[in-house]
Order: C-alpha cells, then sequence, then structure tokens
C-alpha cells in the first residue's frame, strides 16, 4: 500500500481507538451496562452504535458518490461498495450469533483488538475465539458450497 493511504487508515484507526476510549466502550462493564435493562442500564453503548451507525451511512453514500468514473479514490484506491440487499436467514442469525456472543463477552471486535495493546487477557482471549469462530466460519461455508456443488459423472464414478 501507498504510503498516503496507510496513513489516512493508520489516522484513521488511531482515531477510532481514542473515541473508544473516551467513550468507555473498552471496558466490558459498560457494554454488559448495555444489555442491562435494570437498574445498572448505561445508554453509552446505544449511543455509541447509534453514532457509527450514522457515520457509516454517511461515509458510505459519501464514497458512492465521490468515487470517480474510473471506480477510485481521491487516494486512487478502489472503492468497492457491497452490492447484496436481500435480509436472509444468513444475515440474520450471523447477526444474532455476533450480537449475543459480543455481549456476553462484554467486548466487540474493535475494542478488542485496541485492548491487545494493553495485553488485556480478556482481549486476547475474545480475540482468539474471534479468529478460531471466523475461520470455522469459512470453513463451513466451504463445506456447505460444495456439499451443494453437482458432481460430475467422471467424479461419481471414483
Amino acid at each position: 500500500m501507498r504510503p498516503l493511504p496507510l496513513g489516512v487508515a493508520w489516522a484513521s484507526g488511531a482515531l477510532f481507538a481514542v473515541s473508544l476510549g473516551l467513550a468507555g466502550l473498552l471496558d466490558p462493564a459498560t457494554l454488559r451496562a448495555g444489555f442491562d435493562l435494570g437498574a445498572d442500564w448505561s445508554p453509552v453503548p446505544a449511543l455509541a452504535v447509534a453514532i457509527a451507525a450514522t457515520t457509516c451511512f454517511g461515509w458510505y453514500r459519501l464514497a458512492a458518490w465521490w468515487r470517480g468514473a474510473d471506480g477510485r479514490s481521491a487516494l486512487g484506491l478502489p472503492v468497492v461498495l457491497p452490492t447484496a440487499t436481500a435480509i436472509d436467514a444468513r444475515l440474520v442469525g450471523g447477526s444474532l450469533v455476533f450480537g449475543l456472543g459480543w455481549g456476553a463477552a462484554g467486548l466487540c471486535p474493535a475494542p478488542a483488538v485496541v485492548g491487545l495493546a494493553t495485553g488485556s487477557s480478556s482481549s486476547v482471549a475474545f480475540v482468539v475465539a474471534m479468529g478460531v469462530g471466523i475461520v470455522g466460519t469459512l470453513r463451513l461455508v466451504r463445506w456447505g458450497s460444495a456439499l451443494r456443488r453437482p458432481r460430475s459423472l467422471a467424479a461419481s464414478r471414483c
């Protein structure tokens, strides 16, 4: 990657990490309090999600509008926007597993990765478990698509 885009990526990540810290979202107790609808409820996680979704929507729209005729950004990188629009069982199921997982752990992926810099054992465990889950899901998807793939006559005679 060229120096300018790499610098922009690092600056964006640093800004995100600092904002997570300022909001208190690096503390698992703060995240768990967002799921506790009792006396210990905290609006901080819900506000963070609302702000993140609004920001993401705005940047997504800006990227779609700003993309040059050649499909590249102002930094010269390709702008690849998602084309899928279906809300299916796979999307809903994955969202539920994702939300339940980070809600139970009190960490979501971004604060967990930021927490690696502090050497937090819960962050290390979460990121390792997340990696195992990602690899397992990719293998399961490949295995499922291999089962659905039609077999040729030559392969079925072996």
